[in-house]
């Protein structure tokens, strides 16, 4: 893929860290959480390492605006927000 690409990953369970580090592009790895049902579900995570970069946050961001989610971002941590309360 392009150098510019953002990866992202809807993993809850593996480190989106330990992925990115994989890639040797840190700042382009960030993870997707979706809401089940996803169709019905307005909420998503955005999953940011300490590596991810504001540009990849942010295209990420408008990917999920685009699709009509509502995004909330979250630092690496297994599980989903929603869950942690």
């Amino acid at each position: 893929m392009p150098a510019h690409t953002v990866l992202a990953s809807n993993t809850s369970v593996l480190s989106v860290t330990d992925i990115a580090v994989e890639t040797k592009r840190l700042d382009k790895v960030l993870g997707i959480h979706f809401s089940n049902p996803v169709p019905l579900m307005k909420m998503l995570e955005i999953v940011r390492t300490l590596a991810t970069s504001d540009e990849s946050v942010n295209t990420a961001r408008d990917f999920c605006a685009s699709i009509g989610k509502s995004v909330v971002v979250v630092k690496d941590a297994a599980g989903f927000l929603a869950t942690a309360f």
